[in-house]
């Protein structure tokens, strides 16, 4: 198993991304957090196809954490149900993973 992965979590807002991710960091959850967007979701909720524009957050942790930073999104977040997905990180450049280990508890 990966000592680190990705979080992907989509977000309402810029803004509302840029808040978990920075809290992430802050808590030293996360060694770094990226905002992408915007993007297209395509869903279904409630019995109904939907289409929003959402943001796409990257938290760079520790696997460890996964159920950490989890709670920390859930909390943080104005989705009843967010999505919380993580993603291995196997292959890492040296200084890269010896950077990551530094910024993270």
């Amino acid at each position: 198993m990966s000592e680190f992965s990705e979080i992907h979590v989509t977000c309402a807002s810029k803004e509302e991304a840029a808040r978990i991710g920075r809290t992430a960091v802050e808590k030293w959850l996360a060694a770094c957090a990226q905002v992408s967007g915007p993007i297209m979701s395509v869903y279904r909720w409630k019995e109904e196809v939907r289409e929003d524009e959402e943001w796409l957050l990257t938290l760079k942790t520790r696997a460890c954490l996964f159920d950490e930073v989890s709670a920390l999104v859930a909390a943080e977040h104005s989705y009843e149900v967010p999505q919380i997905t993580a993603v291995p990180l196997d292959d890492l450049s040296p200084s890269y993973e010896e950077w990551l280990a530094a910024q993270i508890r």
